[in-house]
């Protein structure tokens, strides 16, 4: 299923997907899931994003869970999990993007990152990565040894 938003004011426009994936793509580096959803990246609104995971790391799902606003996303870090839980995933990798095109984490990423991976310890599921997209690179909390 696609839904799209159109930004009017500088007649944007950026497809989010909610869809299956049929193909078993394993996302198992930041530069994967980097080309997975580097699309986002150049929104002009943060939005949280999560790639659900197969035992195997393989994406079952991806899915936008929060729309926020130019330069933050308020995340309910119980909406992922009860994502997460809806659809049998067994791991996940957070994602979401900086409009300003900086991917240096603030500390509401690491609130969030903090958040998530506490959650997961008590759900047992494997909170692989947080990725940070700009509109050409990423950071990853994984590579920086933060998770």
């Amino acid at each position: 299923m696609n839904s799209e938003y159109t930004n009017e004011e500088n007649d944007f426009k950026l497809r989010f997907y909610m869809r299956e994936n049929p193909t078993g793509i394993r996302l198992c580096t930041p530069e994967a899931v980097f080309d997975e959803l580097r699309e986002i990246g150049k929104a002009d609104q943060e939005s949280l994003w999560i790639v659900m995971l197969n035992a195997k790391n393989a994406m079952i799902r991806k899915e936008m869970v929060n729309l926020g606003a130019m330069d933050s996303a308020c995340v309910d870090v119980k909406i992922v999990f009860r994502r997460l839980l809806q659809h049998g995933a067994t791991g996940f990798v957070a994602c979401h993007n900086h409009p300003s095109g900086e991917t240096d984490p603030s500390q509401d990423d690491l609130r969030l990152t903090n958040a998530l991976k506490e959650a997961s310890k008590l759900l047992d599921f494997k909170f692989l990565d947080h990725v940070i997209i700009g509109d050409k690179t990423y950071f990853s909390f994984r590579e920086k040894g933060m998770i």
